[in-house]
């Protein structure tokens, strides 16, 4: 099975995040591919993730300081990062950092 993203957005108040990409599923319904993710407004969307404890205050801290250095203006004027999340047989990374393993997306 394969799955295509092309611009599919979310807007949660000032943030909007905004995917592109293919995926591909295994026998396990575990995806593999490559998107491309921007989030515009990340700081507040990072704010809200460590205030309600999904993220640590030492790993926001880390994420903010990466985020910052790729980071630019969005034609909204609001602070944006562009990443390529890469996934394979559910685990997904930015680069040779591995965000974690996610949960089968189809019935196996």
């Amino acid at each position: 099975m394969r799955a295509s993203f092309r611009d599919a957005t979310v807007n949660w108040g000032s943030v909007t995040a905004t995917i592109t990409g293919d995926l591909t599923f295994d026998a396990r319904g575990r995806p593999s591919g490559r998107l491309l993710l921007d989030i515009g407004n990340w700081p507040v969307l990072l704010a809200a993730l460590r205030t309600s404890g999904v993220i640590d205050g030492d790993r926001a801290g880390a994420v903010e300081g990466a985020f910052g250095a790729v980071s630019s203006t969005g034609p909204d004027g609001l602070p944006r990062v562009r990443l390529p999340v890469t996934l394979d047989s559910g685990v997904a990374a930015i680069g040779p950092i591995v965000l974690g393993t996610l949960p089968p997306w189809l019935p196996g």
